[in-house]
């Protein structure tokens, strides 16, 4: 049986109880896990060798005093996974958008999920795998 290729995954997360179970979940399935939890630090890490972002579409700034909605936040990450051609895919808990969706896909994202209340799907994790097979 041929061993599944490991990515390099950044996970953007700001739900302390979401990130750990995405990441441990990633984990288990052998791949390499990084998680930040705000726009700013996200931003810096775009740029550094992952194989796949998978971005939370509402996440702080990293000064809680900055008074913007979070997903301005979210798309500001996007469009810099976009720029530095890092693939990503969106997940959300916000519900079911298309604005958000169709916004999230004109922006780059490979899909657009839903947070299941474990904070990750069997459909990401499909989506994740037959990624790391191209």
């Amino acid at each position: 049986m041929a061993k599944r290729p490991v990515l390099r995954i950044l996970v953007v997360e700001d739900n302390e109880r979401a990130q750990r179970r995405i990441a441990n979940t990633l984990r288990a399935r052998g791949h390499e896990v990084f998680v930040v939890d705000n726009q700013k630090t996200a931003e810096r890490h775009v740029r550094e060798p992952f194989d796949l972002a998978i971005l939370d579409l509402e996440i702080p700034w990293e000064d809680p005093k900055v008074d913007l909605p979070d997903k301005v936040h979210g798309k500001a990450v996007m469009d810099a996974a976009r720029e530095a051609g890092l693939p990503y895919v969106m997940l959300t808990g916000a519900g079911t958008d298309t604005d958000d969706a169709f916004d999230a896909c004109t922006r780059g994202a490979r899909q657009y999920f839903l947070k299941s209340k474990d904070g990750i799907s069997g459909k990401v994790l499909e989506f994740v795998e037959t990624f790391a097979e191209e």
